[in-house]
C-alpha cells in the first residue's frame, strides 16, 4: 500500500498518531523521507535517520523474500544504544491506535522475561496447511474452550541490546512473552480494507 505512512486518517497522517501517543519519550524514526528527517533536526526527544539505500533496495525487490528488519535493527542499536540494558521497544507507525500504557506495561515484561512481544488471541476453530490447530475435527467444541492461537502482531517487539546481539532475533528463543492486544490497539494497517477499517474506528472513538 504504497504512500500509506503519508495518508490522513481521522484528518491525521497516520505516521502520527503513534508518535503523538508516545508523547515525550526518546523516540528513534527510521525513514527515507528527506522532509521527515530535516522536519525533526534538532528536536529534544525525536531523532529521524535516514534508512540506508540497501535496505530500500531490498524491500522494493520484489524477487527477495527476506526482510531487512533484523540488519536494520542492530544497525540502530549500534548506532544510538549504549547501554547494554536498557529497555528497546521495536514499534511502527502502522499501529495508529496502540496506547502508551500498553507499551509499559510491555517493557515490564522484561523484568521477568528477555523479549516481550505483541499478540492477537485468537479463540476461533484455527487451520493451518489444511490441518486443525487447536482442536480435533470432526467433533464441535465451543469457541470459548479451545484452546487461543496467538498471531504475531507488529506493533511492538520489547528487549535490551544484550539479548538482542546474544539471539540475533526480535524474539529470542523460549525465554518471551506474548502480550495479547485488544482488538481496536492490535489493529495493523497493511492494506486498503485495514485503511478502510480504521477510519471506521476513528469515527466510533470520536
Amino acid at each position: 500500500m504504497q504512500g500509506k505512512n503519508f495518508r490522513l486518517l481521522d484528518g491525521i497522517p497516520l505516521w502520527q498518531h503513534l508518535i503523538r501517543e508516545l508523547g515525550n519519550t526518546e523516540i528513534y524514526i527510521d525513514t527515507d523521507c528527506e522532509k521527515l528527517i530535516k522536519e525533526y533536526e534538532g528536536h529534544s526527544t525525536i531523532t529521524a535517520y535516514k534508512r540506508k539505500q540497501k535496505y530500500i533496495d531490498q524491500e522494493n525487490d520484489p524477487s527477495n523474500k527476506e526482510s531487512p528488519v533484523l540488519r536494520m535493527t542492530e544497525d540502530f542499536i549500534d548506532m544510538y544504544v549504549e547501554d547494554e540494558k536498557e529497555p528497546l521497544v521495536i514499534t511502527h507507525v502502522t499501529s495508529p491506535f496502540l496506547k502508551m500504557k500498553t507499551i509499559l506495561k510491555a517493557v515490564k515484561g522484561l523484568n521477568e522475561f528477555s523479549f516481550v512481544h505483541s499478540v492477537k488471541e485468537l479463540y476461533d476453530f484455527a487451520w493451518c496447511k489444511g490441518r486443525a490447530l487447536n482442536f480435533e475435527p470432526p467433533a464441535v467444541t465451543r469457541t470459548q474452550d479451545l484452546e487461543p492461537v496467538y498471531v504475531s502482531c507488529g506493533a511492538f517487539f520489547c528487549f535490551t541490546k544484550e539479548t538482542f546481539k546474544k539471539y540475533k532475533s526480535r524474539l529470542g528463543e523460549e525465554d518471551r512473552l506474548l502480550m495479547p492486544l485488544s482488538l481496536v490497539e492490535g489493529i495493523e494497517i497493511d492494506t486498503e480494507e485495514d485503511f478502510e477499517f480504521a477510519e471506521i474506528v476513528c469515527r466510533g472513538l470520536r
